[in-house]
């Protein structure tokens, strides 16, 4: 009995129950162990057939790359050096700085007022919103930034799977998704460079983006938060991702460019508006007009 005359004599019911057992490699050999034991003089045409088309346990095609405990180490590696950042007290410098000036503002909006209580109680007043500055700088740090390397090698993932799929390309999202997660280690090796540049050079204001080549003058908040986000270490983490499309047959080196440069370019914009607010509410907050 051939494969397609067999197929015609089954209920929708049973049709339905063997794609399911097709589809599970491991239930699919047991049901075929099972048939063959229980009649060995069946044709199994059919069995050999559909063993062909199901990835085998042990394949290359059924094995998933196993990119999440990179991710977890870029993950603990990005949160040691921002704890070692954060031990130079550079942050809480910054911090306490802000207030300061801020408290400086509101005692020199304060002169010639006669209520001292209430000079007292507006500086104290700010220098109380240390805490609340502080806990939001290290959510930021500790949590938002690491998981920020996976979202951005998904939302690569995604994008080129997605792209590949539509030009009839293999989409690929496992194999993909773990090449976007090793290039992660290229923003990892920015932080660890900035972070011992630091300890060498003594100093706080380590930069690796095109601020630093900047001349010296007045920038508006907008644009100075945008000069900081072209780094050089981004630009070849973003180019090894779109190299990545095209090794893996996704896309073309053109397409692969101009994916990976949209994605770059919606996560400056992102990331800038987000630290625009941030900073805007701390103005607000700390330097009353």
């Amino acid at each position: 009995m051939d494969a397609g005359f067999s197929y015609r004599f089954l209920s929708s019911a049973n049709a339905r129950r063997l794609e399911k057992i097709r589809s599970n490699p491991y239930k699919f050999a047991r049901f075929r162990d099972a048939l063959t034991m229980a009649r060995p003089d069946h044709d199994n045409s059919l069995m050999m057939q559909t063993t062909a088309s199901v990835p085998q346990a042990g394949s290359p095609d059924f094995r998933t790359p196993h990119w999440g405990w990179m991710l977890s180490v870029w993950i603990a590696l990005t949160i040691i050096l921002r704890g070692v950042f954060w031990t130079t007290g550079i942050p809480d410098y910054r911090l306490i700085q802000a207030i300061e000036q801020g408290a400086a503002r509101v005692e020199l909006h304060a002169a010639g007022e006669e209520n001292v209580d209430v000079i007292r109680k507006s500086i104290e007043l700010q220098r109380d919103s240390l805490a609340f500055w502080t806990v939001l700088a290290a959510l930021g740090d500790f949590v938002l930034d690491p998981l920020w390397l996976g979202l951005r090698a998904l939302s690569v993932a995604v994008a080129l799977s997605a792209v590949a799929a539509m030009t009839g390309r293999p989409a690929r999202f496992p194999a993909m998704m773990s090449e976007a997660v090793a290039w992660q280690s290229v923003w990892v090796f920015g932080l660890a460079c900035r972070v011992a540049w630091m300890f060498i050079l003594q100093r706080g204001d380590i930069d690796t983006s095109l601020a630093l080549l900047m001349p010296e003058r007045i920038y508006g908040a907008r644009e100075w938060v945008l000069f900081q986000q072209v780094d050089l270490f981004a630009l070849v983490g973003w180019m090894g991702l779109a190299w990545g499309g095209v090794r893996r047959g996704q896309a073309n080196l053109l397409v692969s460019l101009l994916v990976c440069g949209f994605l770059a370019v919606l996560e400056s914009q992102v990331y800038a508006s987000c630290s625009l607010l941030l900073n805007l509410g701390m103005r607000v907050a700390l330097f009353p007009e």
